[in-house]
Formats: C-alpha cells, sequence, structure tokens
C-alpha cells in the first residue's frame, strides 16, 4: 500500500484460484484524482468460471463506477 496512491490485493480465500487487484489514484488539477482498478481472477471450479466469469468481470468494471460516486458524493 502506498499512502494516498495506491492499494493492492490479493486473495487470503475464497472460490478462486488467483485473484489479485490494485487500485491506482492518480492526482489531477483542482484537488481531483483519476481512480482505476485493475483485476486479475481465476476460479477454481471450471463450471464456475465458466458460469460467472463474464458476471464477475462486469461487477468489477462496476466498483470503479461505484467509487467515483462515493467519493463525488462527499465533501
Amino acid at each position: 500500500m502506498r499512502p494516498d496512491r495506491r492499494i493492492r490485493m490479493h486473495l487470503v480465500s475464497g472460490p478462486f484460484r488467483m485473484l489479485e487487484g490494485e487500485w491506482l489514484l492518480t492526482p489531477i488539477g483542482d484537488g481531483g484524482c483519476r481512480a482505476e482498478l485493475t483485476m486479475r481472477f481465476a476460479f477454481k471450479n471450471p463450471l464456475m468460471a465458466m458460469l460467472l466469469e463474464q458476471k464477475f468481470a462486469e461487477i468489477a468494471a462496476s466498483l470503479v463506477n461505484a467509487f467515483v460516486a462515493r467519493a463525488r458524493s462527499l465533501p
């Protein structure tokens, strides 16, 4: 973790064979920042992967939108 700029995540337990991600916050003008989320994942179970992989990718993408909406709602 790099204070105020980067948060790295990795799997502790769950239905994934591999799960890692990184939030990167890059300062931009007027006191704002650009928020980026990069994630890599693989399910343990091939059937689960086939059924849920696309949906999980969509959920991961929606995390950035939720982050931005919450940040904009704060003073």
